[in-house]
């Protein structure tokens, strides 16, 4: 069973503003609600540490790899389960770039695995706010300088 999700924003900044948002990782727990620290490089192939906060009671580090790093428009990773075919999430951060100084972000997660309708039961609204919450408060960096 496959399931995607997304949320979509539109950010009054360029491109690159929004990219180099992404992809500075230690400015992560300074603005970030959902994704409180991220470690590693953006580099295909490579391994992330990624401290998850989808609420004050659920929080998980995940080990995802990075399948893309395109800037200024396109971050892809993949986690999944020790076992392979039980559940596996890919992460996804878009950049469309609407005018010179205007973009659509769109994040999203495209779920597979056996143990996918169980899990997404449990989690799916918590993830929802988590990146309605990320996307605003990018939004906001972005936007403010």
């Amino acid at each position: 069973m496959t399931r995607r999700f997304h949320t979509e924003t539109e950010i009054a900044a360029p491109a690159e503003r929004v990219w180099d948002i992404l992809a500075d990782f230690e400015s992560y727990p300074k603005w970030n609600p959902l994704l409180k620290g991220l470690r590693g490089t953006l580099t295909s192939g490579s391994r992330l540490r990624v401290k998850v906060h989808l609420a004050w009671w659920f929080r998980m580090i995940i080990h995802p790899v990075v399948l893309q790093a395109e800037a200024p428009r396109l971050l892809r990773w993949k986690g999944s389960l020790i076992i392979p075919g039980l559940f596996a999430g890919v992460h996804a951060f878009e950049i469309e770039q609407i005018d010179n100084d205007r973009v659509k972000l769109t994040q999203s997660e495209t779920f597979s695995g056996l143990l996918t309708p169980i899990i997404l039961f449990v989690i799916l609204g918590l993830m929802r706010r988590g990146f309605a919450a990320m996307n605003t408060a990018l939004k906001k960096v972005a936007e403010t300088g």
